[in-house]
Order: C-alpha cells, then structure tokens, then sequence
C-alpha cells in the first residue's frame, strides 16, 4: 500500500503542468518536555518515554481527565518559503481497562490549548490517532514556521472511569508542506534582429507555490556564441510574479545565422529555465527611396514645401538635398532625418521663380545607399503684386 501511494504521488506530479509541484512533510519529535508533565512517568524522561519508538517506555493516567500531558516539538527545517498546509499531531495509545475510554489529542500554541474531538481509545493494542488541524487554531490563518517551530503537542484523557488506566508511548507531529517554485518563459520565444540593430522579449516569472522570494535572472548561449551581441535584463531579479524586458543588442559584425539563448532564473538553489532562439539576419544597404512630392516637372506654389518619398528598406535614416542644378554641384540644402518628410521652414525658404532638383538617399551602419532618381520643380515663379493700399486720415 506504501507503494502504490508513493507511485500515486508521483505520477500527480507528473500530471500537474508545466511544472511539477509536490507538496512534501516533515516529521517533529518531541526535544524536551512541554508545559504540562502530570502522567505518570515510566522511562527516564517525560520527552524521551514518548519519542524512543518503544511500548514499553510512556506515560499514563489513572481515572483522572483533568491531567495533560505534553511535549516541546524539534524545530522544522523546510525552508522559510515554504507553504504549510497542514498540521497533523499523532499520540501512541492504549486504555488499560475493558470499559469505555476516550482522550483527545491537544496542542498548545502561543499560551493557549486547543483539544481535538473525543477519540476512542484501543483496549487491546498501542494504537496510532491522528489529528489534522488544517489552520492555526489561535488565528484561523496557515501556520507560519515560527507556529510551528514553538508549538507542543499532548493528549488528555477525558473518559476514563473507575479504575481504568490510559497510556500514551508516543507523541509527534508531520507537517505537510509545498515548497517555494516558480516557472519563467519568455514571449515571443522566436527572435529575428539585423546585424547593428535591437530586439526584446518579455520574460514572464511566475510564482507557482511556496511564498515569493527574489529570483536572479542570468542567461547563456547553448552551443555557439554568435559574437557581437549584448543582452540584457531589465530588471534582472523579482519576486514572481513579475516581467523582466530581455533585449539583445547586435554589432554591424555579429554573426549571421540562428542560434539559442537560455535564460536562467535562479533563488536558493532551485533554478528554472526557458531557451530563445535568436536568428541574426545580414545587415545589407538601404533600398532607393521612391519620390513622392513635389511631382517631377511642376510649379509649387509655396516657398517652404514639403517634401516627401517612401521609406527605403533596411534605413534607419534619409538624407535629403536640393540644389539649382541637377549635378548637384550648387546645393542649397542638404538635411538628415529620421522620418520619410520634411518641410522646409521661413528661414530655409526658396526663392520666387528659381528652378530646383531634390533627391533622397537612405542609410544605415552598413552605410550609404544609393541616390534615389532626380526630381525637379520650380518654385512660386513670381513675388505677390499690391493691388491696393489705403493711408490713414491725417498721415
């Protein structure tokens, strides 16, 4: 039976997806003798006659329901993170009589006791009773360690009849616990970047048991190093739950092809893991923008225009010019932007009647792409003429 429950276990911890989270226990012997010692003692101590595994060491009462008996528990050593889920307090028993005994189980938290419901006490053999106190009794809230870690245990008889003796050769406590655990994954988990460029993913850390603790996040290549990239976490520790922004920053010479990342997240020993897969793409020329405005060959009726073209693949940047000729070699401006336009402003505007050739160029830190075609267009041909004007009485 001790087998098919420990494979049961297992295989629900297998079940629970993504990540398996089994609650585990510790068992709490007694240490030292607790606040009450009022049985009868056979053994050398009150601790040892209720821990040492044996029937013929223990305690007993005599007809009396009043007296308890209790003992100081050993310390807990799951880790602080830990979840409690449940206290279960067991005592070792048997009444000495043919009539009718009870006792129940009693446990004595922060200077208060609280008792179990009546248990029916074996009149033949040393029997095992168990109590389950889900919650702290004193607050109705989980355990805490630090409960626990200063909680006694005990039995009282309360029935026992003339002449009839009850006796108790052990006492112990098993907490169920579920450890600390979290799950990191990353979205997207599929990234592609041009080499001198940046991209980002989302790292999702989520808390999946136990109470949060600050987890680390670290990463390394699997494999191949590509080279020429930078990554970084921002920010690179939390307690789940929480989101952490991983970018990876690529050099004009990174290594083109595609290659996994693995993001570690790590607290206390307990690691988790996700991987990215990073392609690095041939950072290439800017395309040749396409003009858009002025069209080729109009009049504009404006001296600060705007002018306007497609955005050339691959730039990050447009270099526009116009000049008075179309070698270019008298340039009245020459400006760089980020955007696909431009509008010159009063202090950049052209002149009544003048003819003008503009072109664009893209670029990038592969370099300089090539000029896009050349345009021409001549501005307001002539100054506006007063028609009319009136002067003032008396000027």
């Amino acid at each position: 039976m001790l087998v098919a429950a420990v494979a049961m276990s297992f295989l629900a911890c297998l079940i629970t997806l993504p990540v398996p989270v089994c609650a585990d226990t510790g068992t709490l012997n007694p240490n030292a003798g607790g606040t009450y010692q009022q049985w009868t003692l056979v053994g050398t101590t009150h601790y040892d006659a209720t821990s040492d595994g044996s029937d013929a060491t223990y305690v007993h009462v005599t007809e009396n329901t009043l007296l308890k008996e209790t003992v100081n528990l050993q310390d807990p050593t799951f880790p602080d993170t830990a979840t409690i889920d449940n206290v279960i307090v067991y005592v070792r028993a048997k009444a000495d009589t043919s009539k009718s005994a009870k006792a129940v189980i009693l446990i004595r938290t922060d200077g208060t006791d609280y008792e179990s419901a009546e248990i029916a006490i074996s009149k033949k053999d040393f029997t095992d009773y168990p109590n389950v106190w889900e919650n702290n009794p004193k607050t109705g809230l989980p355990w805490t360690k630090a409960q626990v870690t200063a909680l006694e245990a005990g039995i009282r008889a309360s029935s026992l009849g003339a002449g009839e003796n009850m006796k108790c050769s052990e006492i112990w406590a098993v907490v169920n616990y579920t450890p600390f655990n979290f799950l990191i994954n990353a979205s997207p988990s599929s990234l592609t970047v041009q080499q001198a460029s940046s991209v980002s993913t989302t790292v999702h850390v989520m808390l999946t048991s136990g109470m949060a603790e600050p987890v680390s996040l670290t990463g390394r290549w699997l494999g191949t190093d590509p080279g020429g990239v930078t990554q970084m976490f921002l920010p690179s520790s939390g307690s789940p739950n929480f989101d952490s922004t991983l970018t990876f920053e690529t050099t004009a010479t990174a290594t083109v092809g595609t290659f996994t990342y693995r993001i570690i997240g790590e607290c206390d020993g307990l690691t988790q893991r996700t991987d990215v897969e990073l392609e690095i793409t041939e950072l290439i020329l800017p395309a040749v923008p396409t003009l858009i405005s002025p069209e080729n060959g109009i009049a504009i009726d404006s001296l600060t225009p705007t002018f306007d073209w497609a955005d050339a693949a691959s730039a990050t940047s447009h270099k526009l010019q116009v000049a008075t000729d179309n070698n270019f070699s008298n340039i009245v401006c020459t400006k760089t932007v980020m955007d696909s336009n431009v509008t010159f402003s009063e202090t950049e505007k052209l002149s009544y009647g003048t003819h003008y050739y503009w072109r664009v160029w893209g670029t990038n830190a592969a370099g300089l792409g090539d000029w896009s075609s050349t345009w021409s267009f001549i501005a307001k041909s002539s100054a506006p003429k007063i028609l009319s004007f009136e002067i003032e009485s008396g000027s």
